[in-house]
């Protein structure tokens, strides 16, 4: 084991442009790679660990933004909000369907990165091993070890 301190790996984001408006296409594709550490480690290890689990706050609450104030789900163009103690208005059974449409988001951006990584595996083990040596790679780093030929 490589100690690296308290977090065991990090992926920052910054925007390519500031925007206040998402597509719902966008909002999957940065669901799916906050769940690719997940889908690594079963795609390399065959086992899963704990370290997902900040990921998975991320991803819940862009699935349930989506589901909630959105209108980006099966459940049509809603908007459900709580009020300041997280208390709402709306029955179990709404609830429930609110529960489901959420899981199923995730389950899809979950999908998404395992296929991609499945896709790419050669390349995620190319980066891993290189993060292994240098630790941390920038943006620019990145696309060129996955965009080589």
């Amino acid at each position: 084991a490589i100690a690296r301190g308290m977090a065991l790996g990090i992926t920052v984001q910054a925007p390519a442009v500031d925007r206040y408006l998402m597509r719902r296409s966008e909002l999957l594709a940065k669901m799916a790679g906050a769940m690719g550490g997940r889908a690594a480690e079963e795609i390399i290890f065959g086992d899963i660990t704990t370290g997902a689990s900040q990921d998975f706050e991320y991803v819940t609450n862009i699935a349930r933004r989506m589901v909630c104030e959105f209108g980006m789900s099966a459940l049509g163009q809603i908007a459900i909000k709580s009020d300041p103690d997280g208390n709402t208005t709306i029955s179990a059974e709404t609830a429930a369907k609110i529960d489901v449409e959420v899981a199923a988001l995730i389950d899809q951006a979950y999908t998404t990165a395992l296929t991609v990584l499945r896709e790419k595996q050669d390349k995620l083990i190319a980066i891993s091993e290189h993060l292994i040596q240098v630790e941390t790679i920038d943006g620019g780093e990145l696309d060129a070890m996955l965009f080589a030929a």
